[in-house]
């Protein structure tokens, strides 16, 4: 078979084809790129989008993964707008519009709380055009690493499902208080994080990106039962992939926590390909039975452990877990990733073993010659 480029690697595998060699796509982010760069993480968090993007793009030139997570990037007057004072082992971020203070950690990405919205000010929060969220810069970074690498890298944007959204407005107590006790409020929020991240996907869309990560939280049956995700998350799940799909570009659903017991209404959903987290916090993500089910029907990012192995893991352990999700990948659709994000404290040593025994045992596997 001729060689692919990565773009064409990551399409042929989300399609459910079997490419060159599996695709590898680790979650890389701001937590992790700028080490693979030889830079502090607020590096990328206070850089420019130019910066940011260029960090992105050389973390993946490096180490030759198969995409690129563009991120987001600062609005273009944002600089202007904001003092940096050095505070030690953190800068203290002042935005002189409103006087509110962030602590930007200087090897480690800022925290960003819940924001503990009444369900009454969400109704009323206005829905940003897309054509408005171009103007504004945010997207910059991501406009600049589709030009300079959309043509042999897969550029992804992220964005995420109207329930993870709404959590996020209301704060995860009143949010499951309110499930109880008032669930039209939910149900509102839910309509207005439906049509704002359908407008942020057509901004991602029209910045470049040619494919969309679409991330769930806490609906797995570590955090809910089933049977509320199948009654308030899953409709408006499903509504906004069907939307995200009329795109034209692929969705890639990803869900953290327990999804087992949801994993056939995930089937349900017209998502090209499924992405979850590793087993941890006392739950199994079993990776052969959910190939097993996946298969001629999503493609699967099988989730290498980058949570205790990737981070603590021998040279020989990483290359075992690597080898066992090239076996799953036979006949196709299957892509290796990381089911957490890659974080500051993974060996550089250890992030360049799983990559390079996904290629070395990937070229194997295509000759049969891979050993168990």
């Amino acid at each position: 078979m001729q060689k692919m480029t990565s773009k064409e690697r990551m399409l042929v595998a989300i399609n459910l084809g079997e490419p060159d060699i599996m695709p590898v796509a680790p979650y890389i982010g701001s937590w992790y790129a700028p080490k693979l760069c030889g830079l502090q993480i607020s590096e990328y968090t206070l850089g420019s989008n130019k910066k940011r993007a260029q960090i992105l793009l050389e973390a993946q030139r490096r180490y030759g993964y198969d995409w690129i997570m563009a991120g987001s990037g600062h609005p273009h007057d944002w600089k202007d707008n904001i003092e940096i004072k050095d505070a030690g082992n953190f800068y203290l971020v002042i935005d002189r519009t409103n006087g509110t203070k962030k602590k930007y950690p200087k090897d480690d990405v800022p925290h960003t709380p819940f924001q503990n919205l009444a369900f009454e000010e969400i109704e009323k929060m206005e829905i940003q055009d897309h054509a408005d969220i171009l103007r504004s810069g945010v997207l910059e970074q991501v406009e600049i690493i589709s030009r300079k690498a959309g043509k042999d890298v897969l550029v992804v944007g992220q964005t995420t499902c109207p329930w993870s959204k709404a959590r996020r407005l209301t704060g995860l107590i009143e949010w499951f208080k309110a499930l109880y006790t008032s669930p039209e409020l939910p149900k509102k929020a839910m309509d207005y994080a439906l049509k704002a991240n359908l407008e942020y996907a057509k901004a991602l869309i029209e910045a470049g990106v040619e494919a969309l990560f679409i991330e769930e939280g806490s609906v797995g049956a570590d955090s809910i039962p089933p049977e509320f995700y199948e009654k308030f998350a899953f409709p408006y799940e499903y509504a906004f992939i069907k939307e995200l799909k009329k795109m034209g570009v692929p969705v890639i659903l990803s869900v953290t926590g327990n999804i087992m017991p949801i994993l056939n209404k995930l089937l349900e959903t017209n998502v090209d390909a499924l992405h979850f987290e590793e087993s941890k916090k006392g739950f199994e993500i079993p990776i052969f039975e959910i190939r097993k089910r996946l298969r001629g029907k999503k493609c699967f990012f099988a989730p290498f452990d980058a949570v205790n192995l990737l981070r603590t893991g021998s040279k020989e352990a990483i290359e075992k877990a690597v080898k066992k999700i090239i076996k799953i990948g036979k006949g196709g659709g299957v892509v290796l990733s990381t089911g957490s994000p890659v974080l500051k404290d993974v060996p550089l040593a250890n992030f360049e073993t799983m990559i390079k025994s996904a290629r070395r045992y990937a070229q194997l596997d295509t000759q049969h010659t891979i050993g168990s």
